[in-house]
């Protein structure tokens, strides 16, 4: 059974490489939308919001403006900046193999992204910990930065923002509590910052946060100006 199933898949994929791809058919890998994530896909050129992702804190239908740019509008930001990165500037807006991004901009991007995986590699998550490995995480890391830099671009429109609902929403869903054997365990398997650190390295990054909460040198989540990083 297993055995027909695997060739049932092969032979489906096979019928779909000969086909014009509709961009309208929900069809990314064979995962169910069920499942609490997200993702881009640079073959498709397409960004994937899993239903099972559409739920509180990251969405529900009474939000605020504020609470939804913190919470889905971050992680669509996210899934989108991975369109321009590294792995996503070698494919072209069909999703066929092809860089697009120029020799100067690949060079800028990379010395930038080299300053998250720099940054991230000084942090010391908790005791006994060691150091981290900044290079393994900065792809996702910059991706949470340019999240944020998007919905905070579009929450300029509105005078009326109300940011601390929106840092706070943003917060609220990385919010989680593991041990430390599980910590150790992400430290050393995941692509993407131990919760924590997406939340306060990220908005480390930005005069508005500083601004919103009143940060100021000597407080905990303070960064000297000059160690700031924009990648976007």
């Amino acid at each position: 059974a297993v055995c027909d199933s695997q060739q049932c898949t092969a032979a489906h994929n096979a019928y779909l490489a000969g086909v014009v791809n509709d961009r309208e058919k929900w069809d990314p890998y064979i995962i169910s939308t069920t499942v609490t994530n997200a993702f881009y896909m640079p073959n498709t050129n397409g960004i994937y919001i899993l239903a099972g992702l559409l739920e509180d804190p990251i969405y529900r239908p009474d939000m605020s403006r504020e609470e939804l740019l913190g919470g889905i509008g971050a992680v669509v930001g996210h899934e989108i900046t991975h369109g321009f990165d590294a792995n996503g500037s070698l494919y072209n807006k069909d999703g066929l193999k092809e860089s697009w991004m120029s020799s100067e901009d690949t060079t800028a991007f990379s010395d930038r992204t080299m300053k998250v995986s720099s940054y991230y590699s000084t942090i010391h998550p908790f005791s006994g910990a060691g150091s981290y490995d900044g290079s393994k995480v900065s792809a996702e890391a910059t991706a949470d930065m340019g999240g944020l830099r998007l919905t905070l671009a579009i929450a300029e429109d509105d005078p009326d923002f109300d940011y601390e609902t929106f840092f706070r929403q943003y917060a609220a869903i990385w919010r989680t509590q593991n041990d430390e054997d599980v910590e150790t365990s992400l430290i050393n398997a995941d692509e993407h910052p131990l919760a924590y650190l997406r939340i306060n390295v990220g908005l480390q990054q930005f005069p508005k946060f500083y601004e919103t909460f009143g940060v100021k040198e000597g407080d905990g989540m303070y960064l000297e100006e000059s160690k700031r990083i924009a990648v976007w």
